[in-house]
């Protein structure tokens, strides 16, 4: 059974906003705001930003869990 980290899009290291927005299933604001923010690492390629997968992955697991009240 693959695990959580595989779910590649076509086995991609690193992602656009959009693709990383897309992959983490949150809007592209919140993702620029994680990187403004110093929570979500990118790289610069020109003029584009470059999230890496790892990161991307690194970056949800350390969101707060939900307390259940």
């Amino acid at each position: 059974m693959p695990n959580s980290t595989s779910n590649i899009i076509d086995n991609k290291v690193g992602y656009t906003i959009e693709e990383a927005a897309g992959q983490a299933g949150i809007c592209r604001s919140n993702i620029y705001k994680a990187m403004d923010a110093g929570k979500l690492p990118a790289r610069k390629l020109g003029r584009r930003n470059i999230i890496l997968h790892d990161d991307l992955v690194k970056f949800l697991e350390s969101l707060p869990v939900r307390e259940v009240a």
